[in-house]
């Protein structure tokens, strides 16, 4: 059966449809016609008094649905053109009908409509590609990430001093690549705390060999820790530490 598109483009049809038909007398006989997303075995829904012409019809189990199943009478071509408007549906004509008998009008529906799923599937083969390399090139979730956003500081600083006590066993231990990785996990730690914490400054020290590197990472995880526990009455003698050792580390590095 050829289909002409009267509103719509048939080479990207919506999925749903007014078909019509004109029949003796230039009556306008019409059903309404959708392409299930979801595979239908159509016939068991129709009365056994159907399913016999529909079997003859041997249509597919994702043949779309004509509904009523039999074309109906409709007032004009253009009450269905209005109304395809109304609803952003496909207009389409199927042509012309020798009777008006209960049979050819369901023939014609079953038929417009296969027709009309033929041309939708046609459409949806050739959109696939672009869809999945569209899909392709969008990025990867990073679960990691995900949880870290989740967390909550408490959470983001338990993290760190996980990661920290890493970098420091790879710095004592020479493992280089033991330092990169820590390095980087927590580096992406520190990009969802915020700059108050000084994350920065511990993974400077932290890398650094020596006891005094380690004394420093130990003090900036405690400023953190009691800044996420509002124990602000703690900073100052936390701060002065930590002055204290970094002009030490300056007076051993000279």
């Amino acid at each position: 059966m050829q289909l002409s598109f009267e509103l719509g483009d048939a080479t990207r049809p919506r999925g749903h449809a007014l078909i019509y038909f004109r029949g003796p007398r230039d009556a306008v006989l019409a059903t309404y016609v959708v392409v299930p997303p979801i595979p239908i075995e159509f016939g068991k829904y129709l009365p056994s008094m159907f399913a016999a012409h529909m079997q003859s019809l041997a249509l597919p189990q994702n043949a779309a649905m004509p509904l009523p199943p039999l074309l109906e009478p409709m007032e004009s071509q253009a009450a269905l053109e209005r109304l395809a408007r109304l609803r952003e549906d496909d207009l389409v004509c199927g042509g012309s009908l020798p009777s008006d008998g209960p049979e050819h009008l369901l023939q014609a529906a079953a038929e417009g409509a296969q027709a009309y799923a033929e041309v939708y599937a046609a459409h949806a083969a050739s959109a696939a590609p672009a869809e999945r390399e569209t899909s392709r090139s969008l990025p990867e979730l990073d679960t990691e990430d995900i949880l870290l956003q989740l967390m909550s500081d408490r959470d983001r600083l338990s993290e760190m001093a996980k990661r920290t006590g890493q970098l420091r066993y790879a710095v004592e231990g020479g493992d280089a690549a033991g330092i990169t990785e820590a390095i980087q996990a927590m580096e992406r730690v520190a990009r969802y705390l915020a700059a108050k914490y000084r994350c920065a400054e511990l993974i400077e020290v932290a890398r650094e060999s020596g006891t005094v590197s380690q004394r420093l990472a130990d003090l900036y995880l405690q400023r953190a820790f009691k800044l996420v526990a509002e124990d602000f009455d703690a900073l100052s003698a936390l701060d002065a530490a930590i002055d204290a050792a970094r002009g030490e580390d300056a007076a051993g590095a000279k």
